[in-house]
C-alpha cells in the first residue's frame, strides 16, 4: 500500500468515527427531548377529555403486542429483523387502535 492510500484509509475511518458519534449524541438528545415532553405539566394540562390516557393505554398495548409478535415470528432470525418488524406491528396496531376510538367517538357523539 502506499502512503497515499493509507491516509486516504485513516481519514475514512476518522470520518465514520464522527460520524457515529454525531448520531449517537442526536438520538440521545431525541430521547432526552421525547422523555421531557412526555413527562411535562404542559402534557397533563388538559382536564376536560382524557385523551392523554387514552393514547398511553394505545401505545403501552401496541408495544406488549408487537413485542410478543415480533419475538415469536420464526421468520425474523436476527435481532436488527426483530427490531424493524417490532416498529412496523408497533405502527399498525396503533393506527388500528386509533381508528377504533376515533370511531367509537364519533358514534357517541
Amino acid at each position: 500500500m502506499t502512503r497515499i492510500q493509507v491516509n486516504v484509509k485513516i481519514a475514512t475511518s476518522r470520518l465514520t468515527l464522527a460520524k457515529l458519534t454525531v448520531a449517537k449524541l442526536t438520538q440521545q438528545r431525541i430521547v432526552l427531548l421525547l422523555s421531557g415532553m412526555a413527562l411535562s405539566p404542559a402534557a397533563y394540562a388538559a382536564q376536560m377529555v382524557p385523551w392523554k390516557n387514552y393514547l398511553f393505554g394505545v401505545m403501552f398495548i401496541s408495544l406488549v403486542i408487537a413485542s410478543i409478535l415480533s419475538l415469536r415470528n420464526p421468520k425474523a432470525d436476527s435481532r436488527a429483523g426483530k427490531l424493524l418488524l417490532t416498529g412496523l406491528y408497533f405502527w399498525v396496531f396503533t393506527f388500528a387502535q386509533l381508528i377504533i376510538l376515533a370511531l367509537v367517538y364519533y358514534f357517541n357523539k
